[in-house]
């Protein structure tokens, strides 16, 4: 998997806090509209474990979605 943040540009002059993200994706390209404190929110009340709870379960997500068994993830990193 390649995942690529092409751009990130505020909508407005600050403080305006919303942002318009575009991320391609193996080869698809998506843009989304974003407030940052949302994203911040959600990641630091996210249970268990705040952003990296996230990032972990994420990640189980994608590696089980394409085809991977748990005990084959057990060992190896989520983040290098």
């Amino acid at each position: 998997m390649a995942v690529k943040i092409v751009a990130i540009r505020r909508l407005n002059p600050a403080p305006c806090q919303h942002f318009e993200l575009t991320v391609n994706v193996d080869g698809t390209t998506r843009t989304v509209v974003i407030h940052r404190e949302d994203v911040l929110r959600q990641l630091n009340d996210f249970e268990p474990g705040g952003y990296l709870g996230a990032l972990v379960l994420a990640w189980l997500r994608y590696k089980l979605e394409r085809g991977a068994k748990l005990e084959e993830l057990v060992g190896q990193g989520v983040v290098n």
